[in-house]
């Protein structure tokens, strides 16, 4: 799948990225409400692509994490398009996946927004469960 038609959206939407064509990514920057500065990355697949950041929240020693999974849980019942989980090396990771075939801007812009409102309204939130900082492993 191209990036192409990708990165005509974020030219619309006016926001700067960074294209990793070897791996079919964008690194789109973007900050918190509070100006903190992030990236969200763009994966194009065959046939979907995901947004993602990872991670959210490296989460410290002291973590509850039958809390924290339970939040992460109900978090990703909660939310439309985005989801919550641990990756492979146990990091809070947050992400929304569409359907490049029938992806139009509209429902990209939508999935963008939600993933960033997302950590906007949860990031703080999650990060105090964790025991970690917001975007520590950057």
């Amino acid at each position: 799948m191209s990036l192409d038609v990708f990165q005509d959206y974020l030219d619309r939407l006016d926001f700067d990225f960074e294209v990793d064509s070897e791996n079919d990514a964008i690194d789109i920057m973007t900050e918190t409400k509070s100006g903190t500065e992030y990236a969200v990355t763009l994966i194009a697949g065959n046939r979907v692509y995901s947004l993602f950041v990872s991670p959210l929240v490296v989460p410290g020693e002291s973590c509850d994490t039958g809390k924290l999974h339970q939040k992460l849980l109900e978090l990703s019942e909660q939310l439309t398009y985005v989801k919550l989980s641990l990756d492979a090396d146990g990091d809070i990771k947050i992400a929304a996946q569409g359907f490049t075939r029938l992806d139009a801007f509209g429902q990209f812009r939508r999935r963008l927004e939600a993933l960033t409102a997302a950590i906007d309204e949860h990031g703080a939130d999650l990060a105090a469960l964790a025991g970690g900082d917001l975007f520590s492993g950057e």
